[in-house]
């Protein structure tokens, strides 16, 4: 592989940690949220842009439920889903909980791990930047077929540049040969057929999940299905004919 594949390598795998990382760390946010706001804690989620300075002063203020109207739809800022007059409520509801000694334990000690989401998101960014500019000096140095096959790829509905940087460390070598059966196996789409028996008996086909497969090919995939089926018509008509014959959401 080239010398940018190899090293997308890398930051694809530090990359794929740090989502973990942070995974778990919001994890912990939401279990110590879910104590001292059990109203207002469904209404959030930290993955989105919104969310993260609304926690951010629920935390650090003394008394969350005198929060003024104006200052809850500033640290809203772009939101649509949640409006400042429901988040109001759901202090005012929450009051109670907070004022409790387990309710202000708590909020001291998803304070303190919300430091450490801060960095891993700055860490993560970064990272990308990183992925970004690699992939741009390995497209650079392509001929005209691959920047055209890389351009086709960032059309479909659901791929990004995570996809498009996968398919470049692991796998450019399926798509410039035009063979969609070598990425199924690559990423462990494609079954095996196993079948048993022997002279006098009959056999038996039995179909099993594919265990040998690149891992950071088959997570990349995952999503590209994922983000697909929330924007594309197309994709989602499979996943209810898919549904409709008994698959689970993951086939």
């Amino acid at each position: 592989p080239h010398a940018e594949a190899v090293e997308l390598r890398e930051v694809l795998a530090t990359r794929q940690v740090m989502v973990r990382d942070l995974s778990a760390v919001k994890n912990r946010i939401w279990a110590k949220m879910q104590s001292a706001f059990p109203t207002l804690w469904p209404m959030l989620d930290l993955s989105r842009e919104w969310a993260r300075p609304l926690v951010q002063k629920l935390l650090v203020v003394k008394a969350p439920w005198r929060l003024r109207l104006s200052s809850i739809e500033a640290a809203l800022g772009t939101a649509r889903r949640v409006d400042a007059q429901s988040v109001k409520a759901a202090l005012l509801a929450d009051r109670s909980t907070i004022e409790t000694p387990s309710g202000q334990s708590a909020r001291q000690l998803a304070r303190h791990q919300f430091g450490a989401l801060t960095a891993l998101i700055e860490a993560r960014r970064s990272v990308e930047a990183q992925r970004d500019r690699l992939l741009d000096a390995w497209i650079a140095k392509q001929g005209v077929q691959a920047q055209r096959d890389v351009k086709i790829i960032r059309s479909m509905p659901g791929a990004g540049a995570n996809l498009v940087a996968v398919l470049v460390a692991y796998a450019w070598q399926g798509v410039q040969a035009r063979d969609p059966e070598h990425l199924r196996c690559l990423d462990g789409l494609a079954p095996i057929t196993k079948q048993t028996g022997g002279r006098g008996r009959p056999r038996r086909g039995e179909v099993q999940m594919r265990r040998a497969y690149c891992r950071p090919l088959r997570e990349a995939f995952f999503q590209w299905a994922s983000t697909a089926i929330l924007r594309d018509a197309r994709s989602k008509r499979r996943l209810a004919e898919l549904r409709a014959r008994g698959h689970s959401w993951g086939r």
